[in-house]
């Protein structure tokens, strides 16, 4: 009888120990799950900011480059003379600031305006994002987008940066600046990269699941100066 109590005892305590481990490793992987969606919710919302910064801003270039192309051709057709060497719209606007009309003065003012109140301070907020991105910039092993979604942003820094930079040149206490474009006729410096505010709208779609892709047209060029 001891004996058998003895091994009733054994396998009850085996028993617990079992219960235990499970229930512990259950835990364990319940904390993982949770842990996984947490990290899957702070990349999304990451993507997500990343989207909303890049639709504001081309936003605002797409308005800024209205009035610019209503500003080139009040320019052309007012000094025909001094435009047909296609120097560029940011050249030939600073060479003619003095001999503006006053409608050419009030665009120049808005096209300025945008640049110091709207593309600065976002393109500055699209920087501090890519300063602090951990995921997207990596290019993974796998999954074409990702990779060209790495490529990309990679690229979008180098064109903040030169942008940044040119801005701090040209537009502090100069007022007949107003504009800061890197892909004009000179090429100032590294273009903003094409299909990339598309290709953020493929990954944020299929990361929601969704099939509906939003795509946005290639951001328009300023006309030649001819």
């Amino acid at each position: 009888m001891i004996q058998l109590a003895d091994s009733a005892s054994v396998d009850a305590a085996v028993l617990g120990a079992v219960l235990a481990a499970a229930g512990y490793l259950g835990k364990l992987l319940v904390e993982a799950w949770v842990a996984w969606r947490q990290r899957r919710a702070t990349r999304r919302a990451s993507l997500l900011e990343l989207q909303a910064l890049l639709r504001a801003a081309n936003a605002a270039f797409e308005i800024q480059n209205d009035h610019a192309k209503r500003m080139s051709a009040s320019l052309q057709k007012n000094h025909p003379s001094d435009v047909r060497d296609r120097a560029g719209y940011e050249r030939y606007s600073t060479q003619l600031f003095d001999r503006m009309t006053a409608d050419e003065r009030d665009l120049h003012s808005i096209i300025r305006g945008i640049t110091e109140y709207a593309l600065l301070p976002i393109n500055e907020k699209l920087l501090g994002w890519l300063s602090r991105d951990l995921t997207y910039r990596v290019a993974p092993r796998r999954g074409q987008k990702r990779v060209k979604l790495a490529a990309k942003l990679n690229h979008l820094e180098s064109h903040l940066l030169l942008w940044q930079a040119t801005y701090h040149s040209w537009i502090p206490n100069q007022e007949r600046h107003a504009l800061v474009y890197m892909a004009d006729e000179e090429h100032h410096g590294v273009g903003f990269p094409r299909g990339l505010d598309a290709l953020v709208d493929e990954v944020v779609a299929e990361m929601n699941g969704s099939a509906t892709i939003v795509t946005r047209d290639a951001a328009p060029a300023l006309p030649p100066a001819s």
